[in-house]
């Protein structure tokens, strides 16, 4: 491992945890990490510092840091501004290894604010400190159940745990996105919310989720980069690794961009070298949320296709047309089917349409499994590398959903090669039902195309930089 990502460890996988500025309110700033961590059950040590309390939420609280015994691996700040640089003092004093800053008023603010930010981080440089912020909103480690951050998102649950980690800019966005993930069932691995970057910035932790075995998938929100050539090199971490990095980069206009200056100090720069960096190393940029939701969550579940042939099922002509032009918009290809493959599917359904896109008709109400039948003679015949499908109302129904997931399990365990997404209406069971058995279904048809032509994107990535695919 790189030494500067090795250095990453005590922030990100901390077994000794200091609160600077912790309250018996356990709804505040200072209040809530200590909170957070004793209700997720972290194994590892707790240690409030406060000289107003001898113990707080049965934690013996300590004046200093200095005072805390043993060693910290990690502090956690909160604190006013002005009292950050002494915090960081007495933590350099203890051989505190990282330092998360939840405090605002430094470079964001202007000049004055600058200069102490970076008296605070020089200090803690010279100490071998790593810092996060200052001005955010902290991270959390999902798989170790370890939570320092006052996000109050997390009192109405944490996320699920599982393989995709997220850097964010914005604390407030980073938290209505694992909200998001949350609500979805999208397991995460890391949460990092990097406020002004003082010293830990978005390249550091993509490298650091690059080289993590238990990320699978990167997804990142920015405003601007201040270390260009450190950025291109995360990327490529990411990539040597076989890792998706799906990003969110705001500040594409003018407006975006001064806005981006005044929340995070961001330095911008001009969006077109950005989109072609995007493009030279593999990274899928999304436009949306939802996009931004939908690849990410879709690379954690999915294989990535080994070409670009598309097989379109469905139970509308009149959407099949409408995927066949978005499919064609994307780069993908949607042959006809093979003469003798079309022969063998009317030999199921005698009045279904299968030259590609394939109506299976309403004819699938009465034929539960008419739709794996044919996914199994189309993927079988080795003319196509993926699949999407249009199920109208069908995941409305708990049912017909069940049958539907039971068949198309089966075809996922012949060909497990072969990327499949679903469009279909669901109610909060059913997309329950679908997120469990682990299939990617979206209610739009347009959002299933995308995705899937998002996985081709890392596909070609990665043959392009000449590694093998997942």
């Amino acid at each position: 491992m790189d030494l500067r990502i090795e250095s990453l460890n005590p922030l990100f996988n901390p077994g000794q945890i200091a609160v600077i500025g912790a309250t018996p309110d356990l709804t505040r700033i200072g209040g809530r990490p200590i909170m957070y961590l004793l209700e997720a059950g972290y194994q590892g040590g707790i240690h409030p510092v406060n000289p107003k309390y001898d113990h707080i939420s049965g934690l013996p609280c300590y004046a200093k840091v200095s005072d805390v015994p043993g060693e910290v691996d990690l502090a956690v700040i909160a604190l006013p501004g002005p009292l950050v640089r002494p915090a960081i003092e007495d933590c350099a004093a203890k051989g505190v290894s990282a330092a998360i800053i939840f405090s605002a008023g430094f470079a964001e603010t202007g000049e004055a604010g600058a200069r102490a930010e970076k008296d605070i981080v020089d200090l803690a440089r010279s100490h071998g400190m790593r810092v996060l912020g200052p001005n955010c909103l902290g991270m959390f480690n999902v798989s170790r159940d370890i939570y320092t951050t006052f996000s109050i998102g997390i009192q109405t649950g944490r996320p699920k745990k599982g393989r995709l980690g997220f850097v964010t800019q914005s604390g407030a966005f980073g938290s209505h996105v694992f909200s998001l993930a949350r609500e979805q069932q999208v397991g995460l691995s890391y949460w990092m919310a990097t406020g002004n970057e003082a010293d830990v910035d978005v390249a550091d932790c993509i490298a650091f989720l690059a080289s993590d075995p238990g990320t699978d998938v990167i997804a990142c929100y920015i405003e601007g980069c201040k270390d260009g050539e450190k950025l291109l090199a995360a990327f490529e971490a990411a990539r040597a690794n076989r890792k998706p990095v799906i990003m969110l980069k705001v500040g594409r206009t003018e407006a975006g961009r001064r806005a981006a200056l005044s929340h995070t100090a961001a330095l911008v720069g001009d969006d077109e070298v950005y989109q072609a960096v995007f493009r030279q190393k593999g990274v899928y940029r999304a436009r949306t949320i939802e996009e931004f939701m939908d690849v990410a969550s879709a690379c954690t579940l999915l294989p990535f296709p080994q070409g670009d042939r598309i097989a379109v099922f469905t139970v509308s002509g009149g959407v099949g047309i409408l995927m066949a032009d978005q499919i064609a918009e994307n780069g993908l290809h949607l042959p006809e089917t093979p003469q003798e493959v079309q022969k063998r599917l009317l030999e199921v359904l005698p009045f279904a349409a299968v030259e590609n896109p394939i109506d299976v008709t309403g004819q699938i109400v009465n034929q539960p499994t008419l739709l794996r039948d044919f996914m199994d003679i189309v993927l079988g015949s080795g003319a196509f590398d993926m699949s999407v499908s249009f199920l109208a109302h069908g995941g409305l129904s708990v049912p017909v959903m069940e049958n539907q997931l039971a068949e198309l399990g089966k075809v996922r365990a012949k060909h497990p090669r072969a990327p499949f997404i679903m469009s279909t209406l669901v109610t909060p069971e059913t997309k329950r039902m679908i997120s469990e058995a682990g299939f990617a279904a979206v209610e739009d048809p347009s959002r299933a195309v995308t995705i899937i032509s998002a996985l081709y994107y890392f596909k070609r990535s990665f043959d392009d930089a000449g590694r093998p695919d997942r």
